[in-house]
């Protein structure tokens, strides 16, 4: 069994403000854990397991909390040339439902798209990072621990 770069990908992209995934080292799959009932099913005893590690076995990945999707929101819009649409999504961003007004302005210009590759290029840039604080190879866009 191998786990694969965009498995790591989409797993931080669909966290939850609950959700712990572990990249088991011995196993060498993702596991998950949740403090809510969720459709995602963890395997019996396995908090058990990760609290008794004490070789290294069970590798966190980054929660919800360590990581700002809305810097990425900044990060685009501080990458646009100055403009209407820039000075447009700046105010967008700003206040409660900065995530709804942001996409429904770049639905507006047909630059959603965009702006999902972006997103998607800001994540695998957080997982490979993560695999270099741990230590972590990425051989034929599969996780090896080293």
């Amino acid at each position: 069994m191998a786990v694969w770069f965009q498995d790591v990908v989409d797993a931080l992209q669909m966290l939850s403000q609950g959700d712990r995934y572990y990249y088991d080292s011995y196993l060498d799959e993702l596991v998950y854990l949740s403090v809510e009932e969720t459709g995602l099913e963890s395997r019996e005893g396995l908090e058990e397991e990760i609290e008794e590690d004490v070789t290294g076995r069970f590798v966190r990945l980054p929660t919800y909390y360590d990581f700002n999707p809305y810097a990425f929101m900044e990060r685009y819009v501080y990458y646009l040339p100055e403009g209407d649409l820039s000075d447009r999504l700046s105010r967008a961003i700003r206040g409660r439902g900065a995530f709804r007004r942001f996409k429904n302005e770049l639905e507006r210009c047909d630059r959603l798209e965009e702006w999902y590759a972006f997103e998607t290029q800001c994540y695998k840039e957080l997982v490979l990072e993560w695999c270099q604080e741990n230590k972590i190879a990425i051989v034929d866009n599969q996780l090896k621990k080293m």
